[in-house]
């Protein structure tokens, strides 16, 4: 749903609600009736959108970014990670975008699940709980 930024899904919306007003297809002879379900359909596809972040990591740090502002986070500060569809990353202390992240994992990372080789959600975990140990022994 990233592909699609809420911008874009704007602009496609005025387009076909300019097109349901002046020539309403049979399936909606009302254009308003097809005007609203673009514009609820649109709404929905926007906030997930912008629930969603791009992230990537190295050995230390999980770079979040979103629309208009990105972060530095330290891997010992991931308090559990799991995947619900999205793959979700819970901190142990809030950041500019709260608690929770939520991000969609690129297509290779499904491909390589199929050849059985370990998830992103695996190797976040096990990066999360190495930085965590290397924090607590500097300390």
């Amino acid at each position: 749903m990233k592909m699609f930024p809420p911008p874009l899904l704007a602009l496609l919306t005025i387009l076909l609600s300019v097109g349901f007003y002046f020539d309403p297809t049979e399936l909606f002879p009302d254009g308003a009736i097809g005007l609203l379900l673009l514009a609820a359909v649109t709404a929905l596809f926007a906030w997930q959108s912008m629930r969603m972040k791009f992230v990537s990591v190295d050995s230390t740090n999980l770079y979040v970014a979103g629309y208009s502002k990105s972060v530095v986070i330290p891997l010992a500060a991931v308090k559990f990670v799991y995947y619900s569809g999205l793959v979700i990353i819970q901190l142990k202390s809030p950041s500019p975008f709260g608690e929770t992240i939520a991000f969609m994992p690129t297509w290779g990372n499904g491909v390589r699940l199929l050849f059985r080789s370990r998830s992103i959600v695996e190797e976040l975990r096990e990066m999360a709980k190495d930085a965590a140990l290397r924090q607590g022994t500097s300390e």
